[in-house]
């Protein structure tokens, strides 16, 4: 069963990455998405990520209480009903919240 909500931390050098990337509501095509999957794996290393959308926040400057960043998204594997929300108001820290319901089929080796 998966938690409701969790969070991860992103490193430094990912950090760096998306800061260079990042335009002026979003992020480069394909430049962020490896960096959120890897925080996803540390919270639920079942699903598949497959992202909707995302904004950035056009403000040069942001407070803990202002939204940096957000996504949403859903797992791709078809039986599984999983959709999550990206939420970032601290810099590094993403606030992960699951919605729907785990299912994977069971392979037998």
């Amino acid at each position: 069963m998966l938690p409701l909500s969790s969070m991860f931390v992103i490193s430094d050098a990912d950090w760096k990455l998306l800061m260079m990337c990042k335009g002026p509501r979003r992020f480069e095509k394909g430049s962020w998405t490896n960096i959120f999957v890897k925080g996803l794996k540390k919270v639920n290393r079942f699903c598949v990520f497959g992202f909707k959308r995302h904004s950035v926040s056009s403000a040069k400057t942001y407070t803990v209480k202002s939204l940096f960043f957000s996504a949403e998204g859903y797992c791709k594997i078809p039986s599984c009903t999983v959709e999550f929300r990206l939420l970032m108001f601290e810099k590094k820290k993403v606030l992960v919240k699951f919605l729907g319901l785990f299912k994977h089929p069971i392979r037998i080796s």
